[in-house]
C-alpha cells in the first residue's frame, strides 16, 4: 500500500536501504535490508564545541598503549574526468561531382548517388554559411545549401560530418540532431517566422561516427543560359543568386529528442511504477539529513536517496536529465503530476501540434517519500482514491491563486486527520507582498472535444494555462502546527500552436529553495518559523562560475546536461513548437536552521560535490553525479566531518548500440566510502541480452522493450534496454581491517517483464517495459570463514491478468512450499508470499514464514478506453504462519489472523499461538472513534483482548484479558485550521 512521508527528526545517516513501493507486507523481507542491517554512518547530529566552564580535575589512570591501525582502506576506482570539448563551427563553399559519394572540399558534407531511382545531379555546389547566419536565422547547428549546376538530376545522398560540433551543446545535443529543409528566403530574410518555419527530413543519425545521412529529393537546377559557370569560382553573389531560385536550403539543428532521451517528457519516468524492494535487485542508499525538534512535534523528513533502478529505467523514450542532485538520487517533499497527450497523438483533436492535450489518455500520479501511485477517479462517485490505498482522503479542489485557470489544488488526508496541500500557492494568512510558494507548475493545454476546460469555438482559442505539477506546499496536523515548502520555478517559452503565435510561457522545472516548520495554521506570514532547512543551488557547469544567468548559447559547452539549444527566449525566434522539461540548477548544499533571539542560526550544512564524469563513450553526454556529501556543524566552533565519497561505475543502457544510436552509457555507483571510513563495494549483473532480443510478450531475460520514434523518422521502432540487479555487496571497515561482511544475491527463475498499461501510451505503441522482478531471491550473508546465513524470498509479481500479444490473459498463481497457493493479483507486486531462512547454503532450517495476503474490494473503479479498468485497493496482511523446527524432529507452528474493515484498519487480531495447543490464543478486537467530517479514522476507542480465538464465543468474565476504553479529547485546532 500506498505510504504518505513519515514527519520525524531523522536519526540515522547514510545507510543502503531497499526502494520499496509499498509497506505492510511489501517490507517484510527486503533485499538491501537484509545486505546491511545497521547505518553505515554516525546516526548522532554533529554538534560543535561549546564552552561549559572549567571541568573537574579527572583521576590519574595509567595510560594504555594504542597501537595505530595499519589496516589499508580498498582503492576507489578512478572515475573518468570530463572536460569541454573543442568546437569548430565549419564554413565555406566548394563544388563535388557526386557520381559516387564524395567529400565537398574541406567541407564536412559528403555527397553521393540515391538508393532510388532518381537521377544524380552531374556536379553540384555546397555552401556551410557561417555560424553568425545560422544563428540570425535560429539556427542552433548547422545551415547550408546544396545547389545542383544542371537540371538533370533530382536526388542526392547528403552526409554531414558533425564530429567537430558534437559537444556544442548539452542534453545530448549530438543524438537529437535531425535535418530539416527550409524555404529559400530564411537566407535574406530570417527574421520573418514562415521563413524560419522548416519540414523534416527522413534522416539517419549515426551518433558512433557523428553523420547525418539523409536522401534529398532537390529543387530543380537553373536554366542553361542561367548557370553558374563550373571552371569559375562560385561566388556569394552567385550562390545567393541560386539560392533563391534552385538551391535546395538545409539545416542541422537538433529536436527535443534523440537516442539519448527527450526532453518532452517530465522528470515522472516508467520506471517510478517499477517493482521495487527485495525482487527487483535495485540497490539503495539512504542519506539522512538531521533536522531540530520544534515544539508541536511536527518536522519535515528530509532525506538523500539512491536508486540504481532509476538509472536502469532511462530509455530514449525518457527525460534522461539527471535530478537537481545527481543520477539515481532524488529528494523531494512530494507532488501531484496530471500527464497530458500530446496533441500530435491525440486523434480526438481537430489540429496536430507538439503542444499538450486534454484527452482521454490523461493520468494523475501522487509521488511522496520516493513513492509513486496513480491516482483514481471513481467512475459512479467521482472521489480520488490512490490505487495502493492506504485510507487516504484525496480531494481536488478549485479557488487557489496559483497560475491554473481555475486554480486546480490537492488535499491528501491522512487518517490521522493530517492534511498534505499541493499548489495551494499562497498560504492563509497570505497578504499582498507575501511570499508565494510558487507550487503549481503550468503549461498551456489544447481542449479537444466539447466540456474539456477551456474549450471554444475554434481551436486556436481552445487553451489555458492548466497545471501539470502540484508540488506539496503545506502540512497541517490535527492541533495546527505547519510545514510550509516554497520553490523557485524556472520558466521556459515556446511556439505555441505550430509557432502561429508569439512565444508563450510556461512552467519548464524549479527547485525546492526552503522548508519553514514550528509554526501554526494561519500564522506563516505573521511569525518567523522556530526552524528552517534551506537549499543552496547553482548552475549545472563546470569551470569556477556556475551563475546560472551566465548560460548561454556562447558558453553552452561548459554545461553538458543541460539542453541550452532549447532554451528559447521570450520574444526571440523559436523553433520548439512543444514544451520542453529541464532544469539548469543543481543542489549544492543544505543547511538547517533554529530560531535563536529572533534570528535564525545555523545548525548544521551539507555540501554536495558534483561533477559530471566521462561516460567513455562518444554517443552519450555526461550527466550529473554527486561525489561528495560533508557535513558540518556550525552551531559554535565548526565541526566538519570527512565526507561520504561516492565512486561509479559506468553500464550501457541501450541493447543494440551498434545501430548508431547513442549507447546511453549512465553511471551506477559500485562504491561508498562513509565518513566512518567504511567502504560499501557493490557489484552488479552484466548484460542479459548480448547475443539477441526476446520476444516482447515472453521475455525471461534482463533486458526490455519500448517504442520511440528516431529524429526524421516517419514512424516509431522497436528498441531494447538492459536491466542490472545487484550480484554482491561487500561491506569492509576500511579503518580497523578485518575481513568484509560479503552478501550475494542469487535470483531463482526468470525475471517477469508486464505489459504497459498506461493511457498515455498509444495502442500501436505499447509493449512490454514493466518491470516485475524475480519471484525468488536468495540472499546469502556472511563472513569468512563464519556460517553463512541464507534468507531466501518468494515474491508476488502482480502478473494474473497480464495482456499477451495475442490479446489473452495469463493465468498465475504463486504457490508456497507448503502446497498453498494464491492469486498473483496486479495488486500484490512486491509483496512477500514466503521467506525461508538457513544455517548455510541448504543448511539446517530456521525457520519459514508464509504470508496470506489481503485485498479490499475496490474503494474506487476508473474504466480506460481499450485497457482493463483501473482500481483502487486496500492491501495489508491476512494471515502469517511461522515454521519452526523444534527438538524430536517436531515443527512448531504459530499463526496469526488479521481482520480490516472498510477503511483498512485492524479490526481483529486472531493470535493463535502455537497451534497445536488452545492454552495460548488470544483475540483482540479494536473500535474506533471516527470523525469522517474532519477524516480523523485512526483513534482508537476500545480494545478489547480475550483467551479465545476470535471465531469462538467468549465467556466473560473468564475468557477476559484486558478491556481497555480510551477517553476521547476534543480536538484543539489551531487558528485557521479545517482548509
Amino acid at each position: 500500500m500506498f505510504r504518505m512521508p513519515s514527519f520525524r527528526t531523522a536519526g540515522s545517516g547514510g545507510q543502503v536501504s531497499p526502494r520499496s513501493r509499498r509497506a505492510g507486507v511489501r517490507a517484510l523481507a527486503v533485499l538491501l535490508a537484509t545486505a546491511l542491517t545497521t547505518s553505515l554512518l554516525g546516526s548522532q547530529p554533529v554538534q560543535a564545541a561549546e564552552d561549559r566552564g572549567t571541568p573537574p580535575t579527572p583521576a590519574r589512570v595509567k595510560p594504555v598503549r594504542v597501537r595505530p591501525s595499519t589496516a589499508k582502506p580498498p582503492a576507489l576506482a578512478p572515475m573518468r574526468r570530463w572536460t569541454a570539448p573543442r568546437i569548430t563551427w565549419p564554413s565555406g563553399r566548394a563544388e563535388v561531382d557526386p557520381g559516387t559519394e564524395r567529400r565537398a572540399g574541406q567541407l564536412p558534407v559528403h555527397l553521393g548517388p540515391t538508393r532510388t531511382r532518381h537521377r544524380t545531379p552531374g556536379r553540384v555546389g555546397v555552401e556551410v554559411l557561417p555560424r553568425e547566419r545560422a544563428t540570425a536565422a535560429g539556427i542552433d547547428g548547422v545551415l547550408f545549401t546544396v545547389t545542383p549546376r544542371d537540371t538533370d538530376g533530382t536526388a542526392l545522398r547528403v552526409s554531414l560530418d558533425y564530429s567537430t560540433l558534437r559537444g556544442a551543446f548539452g542534453g545530448d545535443w549530438a543524438s537529437r540532431l535531425r535535418l530539416v529543409r527550409l524555404p529559400a528566403c530564411v537566407l535574406t530574410t530570417p527574421q520573418r517566422a514562415e521563413c524560419r518555419r522548416g519540414s523534416p527530413v527522413a534522416v539517419t543519425n549515426d551518433t558512433a561516427d557523428a553523420r547525418l545521412t539523409a536522401d534529398v529529393v532537390l529543387d530543380p537546377g537553373p536554366a542553361r543560359d542561367g548557370r553558374v559557370s563550373r571552371a569559375a569560382p562560385v561566388g556569394r553573389a552567385a550562390l545567393a543568386s541560386a539560392a533563391g531560385s534552385s538551391s535546395t536550403v538545409l539545416a542541422a539543428e537538433a529536436g527535443a529528442s534523440g537516442g539519448a532521451g527527450s526532453f518532452t517528457a517530465t522528470s515522472l519516468k516508467p520506471s517510478g511504477s517499477w517493482s521495487a524492494g527485495g525482487s527487483s535487485g535495485s540497490f539503495g542508499w539512504h542519506q539522512s539529513i538531521e533536522v531540530p525538534a520544534v515544539p508541536g512535534g511536527l518536522v519535515p523528513e528530509v532525506s538523500l536517496d539512491y536508486s540504481s533502478q532509476s538509472v536502469d529505467g532511462l530509455t530514449s523514450a525518457t527525460n534522461n536529465q539527471a535530478s537537481w542532485i545527481g543520477d539515481g538520487w532524488d529528494y523531494w517533499p512530494g507532488y501531484i503530476e496530471r500527464s497530458y497527450p500530446s496533441c500530435a497523438d491525440n486523434p480526438e483533436g481537430p489540429t496536430r501540434t507538439g503542444d499538450q492535450c486534454w484527452g482521454k489518455g490523461t493520468r494523475v500520479t501522487l509521488s511522496l517519500s520516493g513513492q509513486s501511485t496513480t491516482l483514481v477517479r471513481d467512475d459512479a462517485t467521482g472521489a480520488w482514491h490512490p490505487e495502493d490505498d492506504n485510507g487516504e482522503q484525496v480531494q481536488l479542489r478549485t479557488g487557489a491563486v496559483n497560475g491554473d485557470n481555475d486554480g486546480e489544488h490537492w488535499v491528501v488526508t491522512t487518517q490521522d486527520g493530517t492534511r498534505y496541500h499541493f499548489g495551494l500557492n499562497r498560504l492563509p494568512g497570505w497578504g499582498g507582498g507575501n511570499a508565494t510558494t510558487n507550487s503549481a507548475w503550468t503549461a498551456p493545454v489544447y481542449a479537444t472535444a466539447a466540456g474539456q476546460p477551456c474549450h471554444s469555438s475554434t481551436w486556436a482559442a481552445s487553451y489555458c494555462a492548466q497545471a501539470w505539477r502540484w508540488n506539496l506546499d503545506y502540512v497541517v496536523d490535527t492541533h495546527g502546527n505547519v510545514i510550509s515548502y516554497f520553490y523557485d520555478t524556472e520558466t521556459g517559452y515556446y511556439a505555441r500552436n505550430n509557432g502561429s503565435t508569439a512565444n508563450t510561457p510556461y512552467v519548464r522545472g524549479g527547485v525546492l529553495r526552503r522548508i519553514q516548520y514550528g509554526q501554526r495554521d494561519g500564522q506563516v506570514y505573521a511569525t518567523t518559523p522556530a526552524a528552517q532547512v534551506r537549499f543552496d543551488v547553482t548552475g549545472r557547469c563546470t569551470g569556477t562560475s556556475c551563475d546560472p544567468a551566465t548560460l548561454s548559447k556562447a558558453t553552452a559547452k561548459s554545461w553538458p546536461d543541460v539542453p541550452a539549444d532549447l532554451n528559447c527566449a521570450n520574444g526571440a525566434a523559436c523553433d520548439n513548437t512543444n514544451p520542453v522539461f529541464w532544469t539548469a540548477l543543481r543542489l549544492s548544499g543544505i543547511t538547517t536552521q533554529v530560531l535563536v533571539g529572533g534570528g535564525l542560526q545555523d545548525v548544521d550544512t551539507w555540501k554536495l560535490g558534483s561533477s559530471f564524469p566521462a561516460t567513455g563513450d562518444a554517443t552519450t553526454s555526461p550527466s550529473l553525479w554527486l561525489d561528495t556529501i560533508t557535513r558540518t556543524g556550525t552551531a559554535g566552533t565548526a565541526v566538519t566531518l570527512p565526507p561520504v565519497t561516492f565512486t561509479g561505475r559506468p553500464l550501457i543502457n541501450r541493447v543494440n548500440y551498434r545501430n548508431g544510436y547513442a549507447m546511453l552509457t549512465r553511471y551506477r555507483i559500485s562504491q561508498v566510502r562513509t565518513e566512518t571510513g567504511r567502504i560499501v563495494g557493490v557489484d552488479y549483473s552484466g548484460p542479459d541480452c548480448e547475443s539477441g532480443t526476446p520476444t516482447p510478450d515472453a521475455n525471461a531475460r534482463r533486458c526490455y522493450p519500448i517504442r520511440w520514434t528516431p529524429p526524421g523518422a516517419g514512424s516509431s521502432m522497436l528498441d531494447w534496454f538492459n536491466k542490472y540487479v545487484v550480484n554482491e555487496i561487500t561491506d569492509q571497515d576500511g579503518t580497523a581491517g578485518g575481513g568484509a561482511v560479503t552478501t550475494r544475491y542469487v535470483y531463482h527463475g526468470a525475471p517477469a517483464w508486464h505489459r504497459d498499461d498506461s493511457p498515455l501510451t498509444l495502442a500501436s505503441e505499447r509493449t512490454w517495459g514493466g518491470w516485475r522482478g524475480y519471484g525468488d531471491v536468495e540472499v546469502r550473508t556472511g563472513r569468512s570463514p563464519e556460517v553463512i546465513t541464507s534468507t531466501r524470498t518468494t515474491y508476488f509479481r502482480g502478473m494474473d491478468g497480464d495482456l499477451t500479444a495475442n490479446g489473452s490473459a495469463r493465468s498465475v498463481r504463486v504457490t508456497d512450499s507448503r502446497g498453498g497457493s494464491v492469486t498473483d493479483h496486479e495488486a500484490l507486486a512486491g509483496v512477500t508470499r514466503e521467506l525461508t531462512v538457513r544455517n548455510g547454503v541448504d543448511g539446517e532450517l530456521v525457520s519459514t514464514t508464509i504470508t496470506d495476503p489481503w485485498l479490499s474490494e475496490p474503494t474506487a473503479s476508473q474504466a480506460l478506453n481499450g485497457l482493463p479498468t483501473l482500481r483502487a485497493r486496500h492491501v495489508a496482511t491476512a494471515a502469517t504462519r511461522a515454521y519452526t523446527p523444534v527438538s524430536g524432529g517436531r515443527t512448531r507452528v504459530t499463526e496469526t489472523l488479521t481482520g480490516y474493515d472498510a477503511h483498512g484498519r485492524v479490526v481483529t487480531v486472531d493470535d493463535r499461538g502455537d497451534t497445536g495447543t488452545s492454552a495460548d490464543d488470544l483475540c483482540r478486537r479494536t473500535t474506533y472513534a471516527g470523525d469522517t467530517d474532519r477524516w480523523i479514522l485512526d483513534r482508537v476507542a476500545r480494545v478489547q483482548t480475550v483467551s479465545r480465538r476470535c471465531t469462538e464465543t467468549p465467556s466473560l468474565p473468564a475468557d477476559a484479558v484486558s478491556d481497555t476504553r480510551v477517553p476521547q479529547l476534543v480536538v484543539t485546532r489551531g487558528p485557521g485550521f479545517g482548509g
